[in-house]
């Protein structure tokens, strides 16, 4: 088997797909998205996006609230009544006090929601993993593909939160667009250009980023797992018997030193496009202040009016730049998202059909008829070629071969964790290939030469040998002793 390697684009690194780069695909990933956010815990999603639509509101009230504010400190009769400045300090202490509530309860519901679109994300991948044919299952296209999707699925509640988060956003841009408007239209115009430059360079970054992550897939997970060999207690002994540290350790700073050489090019590349997006916005806004400005000295916005309108340059500056940010995380996070969904969309045709026949409860041979196998590497050659042989019951058959002969090849098949390319395997006549397969793995105990050893309790251990009996703690000591 083969668990790194596999089809290069430049240098050998494979190439990310382009096909996907563009926003077609948005609506689609984002109701994929959505449907598992939401089937996740409705009401806490719901609860969390109204309370996003109330917090954005707020802001535009808050703006016209520190108009109403100014005015009243400049009323000269405030001195004489000072209830509508109280008035008005009052309703901003109070919409303060609510919008720093919303925010802490929207805190807490959303780690409680991340936490669960995780698990039920993790079990989607479960679902692909464990019905994949084990000979798919080894290769490096679908270790690299599964651990993209693994990856994406990360960005599951990103994607559900960014959009919330934009919403929110955009209530917040039309409170304070509408309050610009009543006071000068032409700032609200050149605030809103401002957003062009910035938006055109996050979406180069999201592609770069995407590429970037993409491409580095197989090295990244040859890093992790030449690490593991460090830390797995399993291969401890053979890191130690063979003196392999310092080899290993060379081949995992060299893995790091190219990851981190790419990465420097990469954010070398993210920092020139997002400087020339600040400086379009970071002009355009000056633009904005300087036009704040001259409206206030020709006395066309009085002075209430220009520090309102000061203030909503600013708020609108700041949400149109978390609108671009969520933007921007919403198109980079889908591009994941498509490996996540490509994945999944494996499913259907993994799922067994309903009602596959079982075989006999015992039976008195097994037979391999013309069996051929050959693992699915690039010029791999055949493993088994016509194997035909007969076991009965009761019969204790040793496969003795050179190494790489087929005999663990040949138990897989028997056992049925392989299907054969061609050729039947049967049991007493019943070619086990249109059997229920958990049926038979049911019926098969298998131990290979490099078995597992899962890191449970001794019960835990001794009961996953039947694991629909795992809870008869009697049967579970019996079998201990």
């Amino acid at each position: 088997m083969i668990f790194f390697g596999g089809p290069g684009g430049r240098g050998g690194r494979p190439e990310a797909p382009r096909e996907h780069g563009g926003f077609r695909n948005l609506p689609r990933l984002f109701r994929t998205a959505f449907s598992l956010v939401w089937s996740a815990d409705p009401r806490r999603f719901t609860q969390t996006a109204v309370l996003q639509v109330l917090s954005g509101a707020a802001v535009g009230i808050q703006l016209l609230i520190t108009r109403n504010l100014i005015a009243a400190v400049l009323d000269p009769t405030v001195s004489v009544d000072p209830s509508p400045l109280v008035t008005q300090l009052v309703a901003m202490v109070l919409l303060e006090a609510g919008q720093q509530f919303i925010g802490l309860y929207q805190t807490q519901q959303q780690q409680v929601l991340s936490e669960l679109v995780q698990r039920r994300a993790a079990l989607r991948i479960v679902d692909v993993a464990s019905q994949i044919e084990m000979r798919e299952f080894e290769t490096p296209l679908f270790q690299d593909r599964m651990q993209r999707a693994q990856f994406a699925m990360q960005r599951l509640f990103q994607v559900v939160f960014n959009t919330v988060r934009m919403i929110g956003s955009m209530s917040a841009i039309l409170g304070v667009a509408i309050a610009l408007y009543l006071l000068q239209p032409l700032l609200l115009v050149i605030v809103v250009a401002g957003a062009v430059p910035a938006w055109v360079a996050n979406m180069a970054i999201s592609r770069a980023v995407y590429r970037f992550m993409w491409e580095m897939t197989p090295d990244d997970r040859k890093r992790s797992y030449v690490m593991s060999l460090f830390t797995a207690r399993d291969i401890a002994k053979e890191v130690r018997a063979f003196a392999l540290t310092s080899y290993l350790r060379r081949l995992y700073e060299r893995l790091s030193d190219e990851r981190v050489a790419r990465l420097i090019r990469h954010l070398r590349d993210r920092t020139r496009i997002s400087f020339l997006g600040s400086l379009g916005s970071a002009v355009m806004t000056a633009g904005a202040y300087g036009a704040l400005a001259y409206f206030t000295v020709t006395g066309r916005l009085g002075l209430p009016e220009a520090g309102a309108a000061a203030a909503a340059v600013n708020q609108m500056r700041g949400q149109i730049g978390g609108l671009v940010g969520s933007l921007r995380e919403l198109y980079e996070s889908s591009l994941f998202l498509y490996d996540a969904e490509a994945f999944l969309a494996m499913l259907p045709s993994l799922r067994r059909p309903a009602g596959l026949p079982r075989g006999p409860e015992r039976f008195d041979r097994i037979e391999l008829r013309d069996v051929r196998f050959t693992y699915p590497t690039p010029k791999a050659p055949p493993a088994l070629r016509g194997i035909s042989m007969r076991i009965d019951a009761g019969e204790i058959v040793a496969l003795v071969g050179e190494n790489g002969s087929g005999k663990t090849t040949l138990a897989k098949v028997l056992s049925g964790l392989y299907r054969p390319d061609s050729g039947q395997v049967l049991w007493d006549g019943t070619d086990v290939a249109r059997l229920d397969p958990d049926w038979l793995h049911d019926r098969v105990t298998v131990v290979f030469q490099d078995f597992a050893r899962f890191m449970l309790t001794a019960k835990e251990n001794i009961g996953l040998g039947r694991v629909e009996r795992i809870d008869d703690v009697q049967a579970i000591v019996d079998a201990a002793v």
